[in-house]
């Protein structure tokens, strides 16, 4: 019994040797996970693993020169940006310091800023967020930027929203005053008509819901015609490349009729 229970003890001292000889440092792991992420950069969550591992080794990891240099030259190509497509330069040499060394701050922090200014708000938080897990000091300040950004994605919103609207003015005829003005609202499909006098006034606006594509925009609203006292269903139809704006409906007489405009598109 005693010699077995040496044997026992003695294999698995073995055992308890071989696994620890073949157990990986945490910066062996951080090595082989840096691996993985440069044949698949877009994975999120890999990368998020890798800094909260590199955030917890001792002493700190030192930034390889690979990424230093990409990262310098990043620097300059921000500065030197001219519009926001020369950002591209920085944004792509950031991207490539970070495939070296993907758990540095600074270059998340850098990166989020070319992005930012580069109107690509969505990709900026990303990097952000990528940041404060590196656990900076500065993290009440990066906070800050998050909300920031924030506020010019819905600032951006706005202003998408405003510029969708599309107007034109179509002309009666020979006439440069008299007319009949349309704005129209691509995102909520709303259409503001209203007729224009000689003298330039305008008269009460006609609210309606219109069907919007790439190429058309109809509505049908009812209107009274000079002479006539019934409403009058008028079925509008406006080429958007053309600008012909081609109304259709039935004269008192029943006769179908249809008229045509050369609308010229405007901006508001």
């Amino acid at each position: 019994m005693k010699a077995t229970g040496k044997h026992i003890i003695f294999v698995f001292t073995l055992l308890a040797l071989a696994t620890s000889a073949h157990a990986q440092s945490p910066r062996e792991q951080l090595q082989q996970l840096v691996e993985q992420l440069q044949k698949t950069p877009a994975d999120a969550g890999l990368r998020e693993r890798i800094i909260k591992l590199a955030v917890e080794i001792k002493p700190a990891l030192a930034i390889p020169p690979e990424a230093k240099r990409p990262f310098v030259m990043a620097g300059t190509y921000h500065k030197e940006a001219k519009k926001p497509a020369d950002l591209v330069l920085a944004i792509d040499a950031y991207q490539e310091a970070l495939k070296v060394a993907p758990w540095w701050g600074d270059a998340y922090y850098n990166l989020s800023f070319s992005l930012e200014s580069a109107g690509r708000l969505d990709e900026a938080k990303a990097a952000l967020n990528l940041y404060l897990l590196t656990k900076p000091n500065d993290s009440e300040e990066a906070q800050n930027r998050l909300y920031v950004l924030d506020a010019k994605k819905n600032l951006a919103a706005k202003q998408r929203a405003e510029s969708s609207v599309e107007s034109v003015f179509c002309p009666w005829y020979g006439s440069n005053t008299e007319g009949t003005m349309i704005s129209v609202d691509q995102g909520s499909s709303a259409l503001t008509y209203f007729e224009r006098g000689a003298d330039g006034t305008r008269k009460p606006a006609i609210i309606s819901r219109a069907n919007v594509s790439e190429s058309h925009i109809s509505w049908i609203q009812n209107e009274t015609f000079p002479g006539q006292t019934r409403l009058t269903a008028v079925s509008y139809n406006l080429n958007r490349a053309s600008g012909v704006l081609e109304y259709r409906y039935n004269a008192a007489s029943g006769e179908a009729r249809v008229n045509r405009l050369n609308c010229g598109k405007v901006k508001l």
